[in-house]
């Protein structure tokens, strides 16, 4: 017949045990932290172009379906044409793209945000320029064709990143710490007895 499990007892085993638990965190802290360290840092910089719409008036609301139609800015802005002449200047390769630029419209907004990241915070911050650029001269191209367009305007020229977007160091000594606990918990528990 199995005993009842103690309470106090089990826990008067783990703290007998304490040095288990610290050599597994202090080692996957240290791993972590070394693997972080190796990785390349990552910086993204963010330039905002804001939509102004052409034949409506600035009292008139906005509705939800022309909210949603402006989502085509951000496959304008990451065409393949705007990132060909991107890569020919920053030296990227086409195949980076995906990597490199995001262009997101935030919701409810009349904003599109260009992002990019790279290995260069100064980079970054240039290529996301660039990427605005083009997208609002493509558009004036367009929208001078067409007079009912929306006109972009670039109301934020971003700034250079300081802190890397990867790798995230803190994070990862944090989740590893967390891994090594658990897994540890389990080991000696599942020798209690």
């Amino acid at each position: 017949m199995a005993e009842p499990f103690d309470a106090r007892e089990y826990a008067a085993y783990l703290r007998r045990r304490w040095w288990i638990f610290a050599a597994a965190c202090g080692a996957a802290a240290a791993l972590a932290l070394g693997v972080s360290s190796a990785l390349p840092k990552l910086y993204t910089a963010t330039v905002r172009i804001v939509i102004e719409p052409r034949g409506l008036l600035a009292a008139e609301p906005m509705t939800a379906a022309y909210l949603e139609s402006l989502r085509t800015y951000a496959a304008y802005a990451a065409s393949d044409e705007i990132f060909a002449g991107a890569a020919e200047k920053f030296h990227l390769s086409s195949c980076q793209k995906d990597e490199v630029l995001s262009a997101v419209k935030p919701e409810g907004a009349r904003i599109l945000e260009i992002r990019t990241t790279l290995g260069d915070p100064h980079e970054a911050l240039e290529l996301a320029r660039y990427i605005a650029a083009q997208t609002v001269e493509l558009n004036r191209g367009t929208s001078a064709a067409s007079e009912s367009g929306d006109r972009l305007e670039i109301v934020d020229h971003g700034t250079e990143p300081v802190a890397p977007v990867s790798p995230k160091t803190t994070r990862n000594v944090e989740g590893a710490v967390l891994m090594a606990l658990i897994a540890t918990l389990v080991w000696v528990s599942a020798r209690f007895r």
